[in-house]
């Protein structure tokens, strides 16, 4: 049901013109742990991933962090 509207942190930036700076600001982490999560350098703290849910509608959720 949601997997036609699942998508990767990085899509859901680019699709929805979303910054780095106002994401980072939105769920309260610094930008440089955006761009790690994007790059796929690290993965967000169960209670990132809990935000991340929320100020994407859903449509990035921890599982999509498994993803590679």
């Amino acid at each position: 049901m949601l997997d036609g509207l699942r998508m990767q942190l990085s899509d859901y930036m680019q699709q929805t013109g979303n910054t780095v700076a106002k994401f980072a600001a939105e769920i309260g982490v610094s930008q440089e742990a955006v761009r790690m999560w994007i790059r796929g350098d690290r993965k967000p703290r169960f209670e990132q991933l809990e935000k991340i849910a929320v100020a994407t509608d859903n449509r990035v959720l921890p599982n999509d962090f498994l993803r590679t």
